[in-house]
């Protein structure tokens, strides 16, 4: 188009913009830009490019990039991706290439790339590593200065305080190695101590929980190791499995549980628990007297109490990691369901549908004497 009077050609830059960004596709969009000497010339006037569609290699790896042209205008865009969480599989990063407005970022399950100072922007406040790929040491200025939340799989070799911003409120899925470090960390609230791999390896390793910053509400730890000393009343969330856990509650009455979750066998006694999960595991636990929940895991042996429900319990949450309910009275038996009990919530750990189409023939059933069903009875499906 080369009548430079034609009225399209003279388009304001505000009705170019609107048009542009009702195309989705980012080649379309620099299609548009090729229709006339203007609309080229003034492309960084009104075009931005689709946020959903850029690729962070195209960015960083300029032997990929042939458009040089648009290189700037992408850059921009990039730029403005502010509430949007960035995936990554495995793209060595440099500094600069993220958005500097980049919140949420998650490292996909192959990415093993040394993440040097400076890499990830400092606006990032939650990183996420999927999977166990990441084998590289984490050093002073890899992680972001305004880091708030960081899940982490990767490396399990221990590090330096300094390596933890101390803006972090919470770790998911540390190694055990990385307790030292924490100790001090003057803002961390919830903690999770994850191996992957269920062994005896760090069977006689000791944690020290007077060791755990002042600071923590919430604390879950699930690796082989044996836990010293007593835990801090200011836990409110509580999730202990395969350690080894004797004497951690001093004084019991100052223990104030919103949630406890229990893979083994401790004692209980006057302590308060308003959310109470055990399993096969921790079925010898004498449930406390003003439990208001209780969540039963069945897996395949079947469930017997040693001690009463009390009447305190209002809603009992089944789960199972059973292939399905069937013959669900084979596993626990109805006699627990007391009267008091207000409302029953079974969940299959089986989806209702397959991943195909059509419906996933379960057979859940169960034979409970009618009197024991509460007057809500929830079923749920995964």
């Amino acid at each position: 188009m080369d009548n430079v009077l034609h009225i399209l050609v003279n388009l304001p830059h505000i009705l170019l913009s609107k048009i542009t960004n009702h195309l989705k596709d980012n080649i379309d969009r620099i299609c548009f830009t090729l229709v006339c000497s203007r609309w080229f010339s003034e492309r960084d006037k009104y075009l931005s490019f689709n946020k959903d569609k850029i690729l962070v290699d195209i960015i960083q790896k300029n032997d990929q990039f042939y458009l040089k042209s648009y290189q700037c205008l992408m850059s921009k865009s990039l730029e403005s991706k502010d509430t949007c969480t960035l995936i990554i599989d495995n793209d060595q990063m440099t500094p600069g290439v993220l958005p500097s407005t980049l919140e949420n970022l998650i490292l996909g399950s192959k990415f093993n790339q040394p993440l040097e100072p400076g890499v990830l922007p400092a606006s990032l406040r939650v990183l996420v590593f999927k999977g166990l790929a990441f084998k590289q040491n984490l050093q002073v200025g890899s992680l972001p200065p305004n880091l708030e939340v960081l899940e982490y799989t990767g490396f399990r070799g221990p590090i330096t305080s300094e390596v933890l911003p101390s803006t972090l409120h919470t770790l998911v899925f540390i190694p055990i190695s990385w307790a030292p470090a924490i100790q001090s960390h003057p803002n961390l609230k919830s903690l999770t101590f994850w191996e992957p791999y269920i062994d005896d390896i760090f069977e006689n390793e000791i944690l020290c929980l007077s060791d755990l910053p002042t600071s923590l509400t919430k604390l879950c730890i699930n690796t082989h190791i044996t836990l010293s000393s007593v835990l801090s009343p200011s836990i409110k969330y509580l999730e202990l499995a395969v350690c080894k856990a004797d004497g951690i509650f001093n004084e019991a009455s100052k223990y104030q549980f919103e949630t406890l979750k229990l893979a083994l066998s401790v004692s209980l006694e006057n302590i308060s628990v308003k959310h109470l999960e055990i399993d096969n595991d921790s079925r010898t636990v004498e449930i406390p007297h003003d439990v208001e929940t209780l969540g039963i895991i069945l897996y395949s042996e079947p469930f017997t109490f040693h001690n009463a429900i009390p009447p305190s319990v209002k809603k009992l949450i089944v789960g199972s990691n059973l292939n399905g309910f069937v013959g669900f009275e084979n596993y626990f038996s109805s006699d627990i369901i007391t009267s008091s009990i207000e409302e029953l919530r079974i969940n299959y750990d089986q989806p209702l549908f397959s991943s195909g189409s059509g419906f996933r023939n379960l057979n859940p059933s169960w034979s409970f004497p009618i009197h024991c069903i509460p007057n809500s009875l929830v079923l749920n499906f995964y």
